[in-house]
């Protein structure tokens, strides 16, 4: 359709920068041109947002990224909180299992720290 990619990334909870707004957005554009124009956009979605964004949590995040033991350290970070989430969910289903009738395999076929319930009005 002629749609380039684009990409919201947010470092708020893999980073614990709560309120920080630390985050990027990429934009894959066809030319210069488009480039210049998606930036001239984006500044003034920025300007309207907030004038002056905190720092912070941009500086944690380029401070963790730009040196090699502190992001393989973050990334280990990364697996052991996911992992735990991984085991909470399992746990979750197999009481929820032992307690109903009902199929609850949706707990673990998703990932991440939220999850859609399948409740429904019922």
């Amino acid at each position: 359709n002629g749609l380039q990619p684009w990409a919201c990334i947010s470092f708020s909870k893999n980073f614990g920068l709560y309120s920080e707004r630390a985050g990027a957005v990429v934009a894959s554009c066809a030319s210069a041109r488009e480039a210049s124009a998606v930036r001239g956009h984006l500044g003034k979605l920025a300007r309207a947002l907030y004038s002056n964004p905190p720092a912070f949590g941009a500086r944690v995040v380029d401070a963790v990224l730009a040196d090699a033991a502190l992001e393989a350290r973050w990334r280990e970070c990364l697996v052991v909180m996911s992992g735990r989430i991984a085991d909470m969910r399992a746990k979750l289903r197999s009481a929820l299992e032992a307690r109903t009738a009902r199929d609850w395999s949706h707990i673990t076929s998703q990932v991440g720290m939220f999850s859609y319930t399948g409740l429904n009005k019922q």
